[in-house]
């Protein structure tokens, strides 16, 4: 399926989309009592709690370490949430898909979608402090929306991929669940890329999340945005992971429900 006859499908179900991700919204904070509150509580709840351990419990010295961590726990939310409640999206999703034959990838889409809003709306509230702290990141604003671009991109296509997979692969969510602690420890989120010693380095080299959460420590802590080869491989691994996405799309649309 061409991807233009697939944004066409998307557009022309824009309100279907827009009811499943406030399903999607509803579902998570719906239940409790402070609703989307929890979204804007959240980031603060992580600083102080990063304050407490490393700076009271551990004796760290770096300045400003909540703000280093924050800066890329943020964005690896966004990524890992999407990823872990797309696998078995389209199981949970089956009475949509067969009453109302919506585009397949509309399920994931909603999903990414869901966790952008809520990245978005603790990305808002933390921007003040970031800049606060550091006021060179207010030059880097202007080009921080293209990373999120890049990195939805790159996080839908990865979504929908596991998506399909989990389709075939009844185990996908276990083995995430297990993968998610590997990969995060070995993504610089609580240290930095440069205190990654050389001998492991490849590890940061073959890790697609890397590039964008290396990149938004560069622009929301250090204020600085001139890496082209971080830009060089958060535009690559988002058209790559986009290109397989839609391969997959194509190849199973037939029989996806099916095997439901």
């Amino acid at each position: 399926m061409p991807i233009l006859k697939v944004f066409k499908n998307l557009i022309s179900r824009r309100q279907v989309l827009f009811g499943l991700v406030i399903r999607n919204l509803n579902e998570r904070y719906g239940g409790s009592s402070l609703g989307m509150l929890w979204v804007l509580i959240t980031p603060f709840l992580i600083m102080l709690a990063i304050s407490f351990v490393f700076g009271k419990i551990m004796g760290s010295e770096m300045p400003n370490l909540p703000l280093l961590i924050l800066s890329a726990l943020l964005p690896w939310f966004f990524f890992i949430n999407s990823i872990c409640e797309s696998v078995n999206a389209f199981k949970q999703h089956k009475d949509i898909l067969t009453q109302f034959a919506v585009p397949k990838e509309m399920i994931p889409l909603s999903i990414v979608i869901s966790n952008l809003i809520i990245f978005l709306l603790s990305l808002a509230i933390m921007l003040p402090v970031f800049i606060i702290s550091n006021n060179r990141v207010i030059y880097c604003l202007a080009v921080l929306p293209l990373l999120i671009i890049l990195h939805f991109i790159f996080t839908l296509g990865i979504s929908i991929i596991f998506s399909i997979v989990g389709v075939y692969f009844r185990d996908l969510a276990q083995v995430i669940n297990v993968g998610v602690m590997f990969f995060f420890w070995i993504t610089p989120i609580f240290y930095s890329s440069d205190m990654i010693p050389k001998g492991y380095a490849w590890l940061n080299l073959a890790n697609p999340a890397a590039p964008y959460i290396n990149m938004y420590r560069m622009l929301l802590y250090k204020g600085d945005f001139l890496d082209p080869y971080l830009w060089f491989f958060c535009i690559f691994f988002a058209v790559l992971s986009m290109v397989i996405a839609f391969y997959l799309i194509r190849l199973k649309s037939n029989d996806l429900l099916k095997n439901i």
